[in-house]
């Protein structure tokens, strides 16, 4: 299969896309490098598929081909081609650095024109750029660098990064956002790295990081940078979802390829086929729904009006894109069993997505911000809004489940103690997603035609209700 494939065998990417980018189509071919920079990426791996190329020029070479998808947004392209690309490209960890250097630049040249220098360094896509939103570091103000000292057990990029962004305490409970230099005014290593063995796996390689007066300069004001990092985690959070969407759906069509599978499906494999695409089209809507969202408020400054709307969008969709292709990938190795290892390309793909990502924020992390958001920041009337205003619109039976779902679920959050809010968060988050993608699916019938309908139908019933899908999907094989 080739990159052009995509354009035939998505039918979702295809419907999906005018709901959040309205050119798409004048960059139809050239999002088809994408695709195949992650073929490449994959094939040119140090031994096997996906670890972190340990050679220099291998490594240029890497970022060579992300360079362009670095660049899009701030050449006129916009965010959804970036967004689009990491679904193509269906690599968690690209998307991590891809996201990572374009929100860094992003952050940049909103908050912080005066290092204009460092933006026009990095946005020209030949420099590493990582985030490190775990650890503590105190800093002062100090000439026109601040410095910084701290301790980080475990961060990305460590020995590859030239830049971080990270968030530092000072003067009491304020927080500042900082880029911080691999390197300082001296030419000297600005802080201490210790590497990890064996975290190559998926191209990030992990390890501690120790700071000591080390140089960093500060973004914005030095009060709103928690603000600041959430809007650069809120990219990395939507290029997720869509990288493990994307990653589901390399799955998918790998799997449709073997004979094993599309000889002759039996009914109860048919069903495991039907499963895939209905959890495939709910991530990928929601997945775009966030960056819609996101891309009409990226504007927005601190205290915000719909930014917190996005960001919220953006933790759901990433949280349930994941949940979906950990699925997907147990499916398919249940499905070929023994068979699996006579295709050791799938197997690797498959005991990829079952590792735990030592890049994603924790669960418990997640939960606390969207409660904050949901109670604090008012999102959940929002939310309400939107996805309960759309269901309202169609009459089906399914419909009205999932705006009763969501109602439910925020009515009752908004009614909990901080604690029992944390409780339920999990379960109430996933009834949210799912009934919003429901609204979605439901939404798409008007540039997807009735199959999207169908598909919101079945969304409904397998995720809301817990149901079984009907036998009479046994005869509509375009679902």
């Amino acid at each position: 299969m080739d990159g052009r494939s995509y354009w035939q065998l998505d039918p979702d990417l295809r419907a999906v896309l005018p709901k959040a980018w309205k050119t798409w189509e004048l960059y139809r071919e050239d999002l088809v490098g994408a695709w195949a920079l992650a073929q490449e990426a994959e094939e040119g791996s140090a031994s096997s598929p996906g670890e972190w190329p340990r050679g220099e020029p291998q490594r240029k070479a890497l970022l060579e081909g992300l360079s362009p998808l670095i660049r899009a947004p701030f050449e006129g392209r916009g965010w959804p081609y970036l967004f689009t690309a990491t679904y193509l490209l269906g690599n968690p960890a690209l998307s991590y650095w891809l996201s990572s250097i374009s929100g860094m630049v992003f952050l940049l040249g909103k908050y912080a024109p005066e290092l204009s220098s460092f933006r026009t360094q990095i946005q020209g896509g030949m420099t590493w750029g990582a985030a490190w939103l775990g650890g503590r570091a105190q800093g002062y103000a100090r000439d026109e660098a601040w410095r910084l000292s701290g301790k980080f057990s475990l961060v990305p990029g460590v020995g590859v990064a030239q830049y971080v962004w990270l968030v530092a305490e000072h003067g009491g409970e304020a927080q500042g956002l900082f880029l911080l230099p691999s390197h300082n005014r001296r030419k000297g290593p600005n802080y201490r790295i210790e590497a990890r063995p064996g975290t190559e796996r998926l191209y990030v390689p992990y390890g501690a990081a120790e700071l000591e007066m080390s140089e960093a300069y500060l973004l914005g004001h030095a009060e709103e940078g928690h603000h600041y990092a959430a809007e650069g985690q809120a990219i990395q959070q939507m290029a997720q979802a869509l990288a493990w969407a994307g990653w589901g759906r390399q799955l998918q069509q790998g799997a449709l390829q073997l004979p094993e599978v599309y000889a002759s499906p039996s009914p109860d494999l048919r069903h495991t086929l039907t499963d895939w695409g209905v959890r495939l089209a709910g991530a990928l809507a929601l997945g775009f729904r966030a960056v819609a969202a996101w891309d009409r408020t990226r504007q927005e400054y601190p205290p915000y009006e719909g930014q917190h709307f996005a960001q919220f969008l953006a933790l759901l969709a990433k949280a349930r894109a994941q949940e979906h292709t950990l699925a997907i990938a147990h499916s398919l190795a249940r499905t070929l069993g023994g068979n699996l290892l006579r295709w050791p390309k799938l197997a690797w793909r498959i005991e990829g997505v079952e590792q735990a990502l030592p890049w994603e924020t924790p669960a418990h992390t997640e939960a606390e911000r969207a409660r904050e958001l949901l109670l604090q920041r008012r999102v959940g009337a929002r939310f309400q809004a939107d996805f309960v205003g759309r269901l309202q619109m169609v009459r089906r039976r399914e419909a009205s489940l999932a705006a009763e779902v969501i109602s439910k679920e925020i009515s009752q959050l908004q009614a909990s103690t901080p604690a029992e809010a944390l409780w339920v968060m999990p379960h109430a988050l996933r009834r949210m997603a799912d009934a919003a993608a429901v609204a979605l699916l439901y939404d798409l019938e008007a540039t997807g035609g009735e199959r999207y309908a169908r598909l919101g139908e079945l969304y409904a019933r397998r995720f809301l209700l817990g149901e079984s899908y009907p036998t009479w999907v046994m005869n509509e094989p375009q679902l």
